[in-house]
């Protein structure tokens, strides 16, 4: 099947509405894209107390893959990450390719809250938990919107705009249930082409915590490094949307090209392509 599609899935507390400055860019390479809210995401869909669990989260993704003519590529951003492993699990035959952006990669049988919690060397994410509290006897994560200043210097720190990005785009309360949801990934759906966007001046996953996850999967990940903080899509959709269209033109490729990563893995100074066998 050809790529037709391509759906970028927002991370925690945002919606959607974060890419939108890389969905023209996309589509200008000749893709349908899409960016929806998962469920909980959205005014009035119930929110983080109704999401029940990873079928419910991620069934607005699920329907545009049903949709779809052909294959799609799935880009999961931070915590999205966990949404796309879930759903190239379950409908691996829609899935042309996964990218990764500074997300979530954990491997199967693996929760997303092991890497988010303090505990053993490349884990942990305490300037994030600094800012997000627990709610609703823990069904819930709320973002502390009265450190607004804090919050940007953490999430978005090279942020290009003046304040905040519009708050349309966020979520102030979101649900626990992908963090303590495991990676089911097996069988069919190790073998799509895997692509990871490492963001290297990240603060919310780390690059050394960014690449144990690389290191911990059981398969070859192909990498690209940007000098960005937490958010490229803000601070550099440019470069974003052509590291995404490169993948999805040619997904293969970068499968057999890939290869193992790991924490002392030294990036590419320019921030390009790092996933030949012969690197270090």
């Amino acid at each position: 099947m050809t790529v037709t599609d391509i759906i970028l899935i927002h991370g925690a507390l945002n919606r959607g509405a974060c890419y939108d400055a890389v969905v023209p860019l996309l589509e200008a390479r000749g893709y349908r894209v899409h960016a929806p809210d998962l469920t909980g995401h959205t005014p009035g869909d119930g929110g983080h107390l109704s999401v029940v669990d990873m079928e419910h989260y991620t069934r607005p993704v699920a329907d545009i893959l049903a949709r779809a003519e052909g294959q799609s590529i799935l880009l999961g951003h931070s915590l999205g990450g966990a949404s796309i492993s879930w759903l190239a699990q379950h409908h691996p035959d829609k899935v042309a390719g996964l990218i990764y952006l500074t997300a979530v990669l954990t491997a199967p049988g693996i929760t997303p809250e092991t890497f988010v919690l303090p505990g053993e060397p490349n884990r942990g994410t305490p300037h994030a938990l600094d800012l997000i509290q627990p709610v609703d006897e823990g069904r819930g994560l709320q973002a502390d919107f009265s450190r607004l200043e804090r919050l940007r210097e953490v999430f978005m720190g090279d942020y290009p705009g003046e304040g905040m990005p519009p708050a349309e785009q966020f979520i102030q309360t979101q649900s626990t249930v992908p963090f303590g949801t495991p990676n089911p990934m097996e069988g069919r759906a190790l073998e799509i082409p895997r692509l990871y966007i490492e963001a290297l001046d990240d603060v919310v996953i780390p690059i050394a915590v960014q690449r144990q996850m690389q290191k911990e999967f059981p398969g070859p990940v192909a990498v690209v490094s940007l000098p960005a903080s937490h958010a490229p899509y803000y601070s550099m959709p440019e470069r974003l949307a052509e590291a995404i269209a490169d993948f999805a033109d040619a997904p293969a490729e970068y499968r057999q090209t890939a290869t193992k990563a790991g924490p002392d893995r030294p990036a590419g100074a320019d921030g390009g392509r790092a996933d030949r066998a012969d690197l270090p």
